[in-house]
Order: C-alpha cells, then sequence, then structure tokens
C-alpha cells in the first residue's frame, strides 16, 4: 500500500506508474481527501484502519516470518508458500 492508497488517492510521484493529480469531481480533492473520508462510516479510510486494527487484536494475524524472494522486477515481491 502505498502513501494516500488507504484514502484513494492513487499519485505518488517518485514511482514509475505515477499519473496525475485528478482535479475534478468526483475524484479531486476536494472529495477525496481525509477530512471527508473519516465522516463517513463506508470510506476506504475506515475500512483500512478497522483491518489494522483486527489484526492487531488478534495474536494469529502477526504470526511467522516474512521471506522475500526476488522477483526479477523492483514493482513485484514474492512470498513462498507456506512449509
Amino acid at each position: 500500500m502505498y502513501y494516500g492508497d488507504e484514502i484513494g488517492m492513487g499519485d505518488n510521484v517518485y514511482l514509475g506508474d505515477y499519473f496525475p493529480v485528478i482535479y475534478d469531481p468526483p475524484y479531486g480533492y476536494q472529495i477525496v481527501n481525509v477530512d471527508t473520508q473519516e465522516r463517513s462510516q463506508s470510506s476506504l479510510l475506515n475500512w483500512v484502519r478497522a483491518i489494522v486494527a483486527l489484526r492487531g487484536s488478534y495474536h494469529a494475524f502477526g504470526r511467522g516470518t516474512f521471506e522475500s524472494i526476488a522477483a526479477g522486477s523492483p514493482s513485484a515481491r514474492l512470498h513462498p508458500p507456506p512449509r
């Protein structure tokens, strides 16, 4: 998840997949911003917050180790299947 993805921004200028900022409603900053997302119970921001809180509530979600495998592309990550 990139910075801003939790509210549906999707515009990180430092990545090769950069798209210009959308200024027109319904996806412009006037509508898609933290203030409006915090006020909406069904917003993507509040969903992400709930999932992060859920993960922190259960020890089973935080167990194990992470092993990254070289994928041959900086934009891809691989994770081996459980053993």
